[in-house]
């Protein structure tokens, strides 16, 4: 089995193991270094993440996705208190944990491709014709956008920060595991009217199901979020 990048081993075990995984380093590391080269990520830099304390600032930014600029600074902050590692080895050794999480990217994405499928649209990063990275879908109604979200997929499956519009113009800011939303959501309403809902994280509850197997299982997947979303604010 080939290798993978630093980034994709830490997406994969986040994803297969639990997002809790994150605060577990012996359990992390164990299965990383089955995954991805050590010498790519370096296992002194890797262990000055959790020796800081910097990796309970990045699982802030995961459970409270609209502040994650603040979190990651904190993480910034501590892991630069290690001796021997400068600010471009902290830098680079944060951006592991920033991309595997899916946070916005700081450089253009490559290779971006769309696929379409009736009424729904991505466009972003594809492996085997499927979500595959950082991408954006979006739910048009005569040819115009009525929702979207940008955020990261894998194999198809919602995994990371995401951020949406829904068809009221309303944003919100989460962290999404396949249909599931963890942590603080952040929706804005007006520029006086921002509600923060907490929908925890239960890793019983939360696990990866079964990778979708076509488009029209991909498709549907914005189509849960957005009506969780308009459930919740029936119930409230």
């Amino acid at each position: 089995m080939s290798k993978m990048t630093t980034v994709e081993a830490l997406r994969t075990c986040l994803y297969e193991n639990g997002i809790e995984m994150l605060l577990d380093y012996p359990k992390l590391c164990g299965k990383l270094w089955d995954l991805a080269p050590a010498e790519l990520l370096g296992r002194e830099r890797f262990r000055a993440i959790y020796e800081t304390g910097a990796v309970e600032s990045i699982h802030e930014a995961v459970m409270d996705a609209a502040h994650y600029t603040d979190h990651f600074a904190k993480a910034m902050e501590k892991l630069c208190t290690r001796e021997g590692m400068t600010v471009a080895a902290c830098e680079e050794t944060l951006m592991l944990f920033y991309d595997a999480l899916g946070f916005p990217p700081k450089k253009p994405i490559e290779n971006v491709q769309t696929v379409t499928e009736g009424d729904w649209k991505y466009t972003g990063e594809i492996k085997y014709g499927k979500p595959h990275g950082v991408g954006k879908e979006e739910l048009l109604a005569y040819g115009i956008v009525c929702s979207s979200r940008d955020g990261q997929w894998l194999c198809g499956s919602p995994f990371g920060y995401f951020h949406s519009i829904d068809s009221l113009g309303v944003e919100s800011y989460s962290f999404c595991i396949d249909g599931w939303t963890i942590g603080k959501e952040t929706r804005i309403w007006s520029e006086d009217d921002i509600e923060v809902i907490d929908h925890g994280y239960d890793p019983d509850k939360v696990k990866p199901k079964k990778i979708a197997d076509n488009k029209e299982q991909i498709h549907q997947s914005l189509v849960d979020a957005l009506s969780a979303i308009a459930t919740d604010r029936k119930d409230g």
